[in-house]
């Protein structure tokens, strides 16, 4: 069976939310209080920037904080590399982590609700 993968090719099975999309988190740290950038985000899994690497198979602290409330879960990194390289941003890693289970309780509803709007858009 052939499994190379073309570049540029999306092998997610679940939809993706962009950061814009979900207007309760209105910050995602990483312990021990790091800001990284929420990219998107799947009841599976996030995608983040942030300026130092995570090392692929790690278990790390996110937080995800909104309007009055906070929630701190764990996370494997997927996968880490290199989006930014230039002399005024430096050094941007993306990586792509796997959340533990139930972590979108009590947003489980908006997070299906967006996902089932952005299938049907790509429908």
């Amino acid at each position: 069976m052939d499994h190379a993968v073309t570049p540029g090719t999306d092998r997610r099975q679940e939809a993706r939310l962009q950061a814009a999309d979900i207007a309760r988190i209105d910050r995602v740290r990483l312990r021990p209080g790091r800001e990284v950038r929420l990219v998107d985000l799947s009841s599976p899994g996030v995608a983040l920037e942030s300026r130092m690497a995570l090392a692929p198979g790690t278990d790390v602290s996110l937080s995800f904080e909104g309007r009055g409330w906070r929630r701190t879960i764990t996370a494997r990194v997927g996968g880490c590399h290199v989006v930014v390289l230039d002399s005024t941003r430096g050094l941007v890693y993306r990586s792509g982590l796997r959340l533990a289970e139930d972590v979108l309780v009590g947003m489980r509803e908006v997070v299906t609700q967006r996902v089932e709007d952005a299938r049907s858009k790509t429908a």
